[in-house]
């Protein structure tokens, strides 16, 4: 979660548990890491969903703001399968 600096807050008072953001009009959002991993952006995150175990994992966004597209790299998926 983004806490402004300013705030005098902690950057571990808050965890994000669950996120039900999937934006389905935006166009490319959903991408296939592998055969149990999709990720999607939903505001400020991209979130990596385990279809298996349903298991969310969320990276933020650099300074907070909104993310505007994200691509997968195909060299990266196929080396994490040597």
């Amino acid at each position: 979660m983004f806490i402004a600096e300013s705030s005098g807050l902690p950057h571990t008072m808050l965890e994000l548990t669950h996120s039900f953001g999937y934006d389905c009009r935006r166009r490319g959002n959903l991408v296939v890491l592998d055969t149990r991993t999709v990720a999607y952006v939903a505001g400020n995150l991209v979130q990596l969903v385990d279809i298996i175990t349903k298991e969310q994992k969320y990276i933020r966004s650099t300074g907070g703001v909104a993310i505007g597209a994200i691509c997968v790299s195909i060299t990266v998926i196929e080396t994490q399968h040597v």
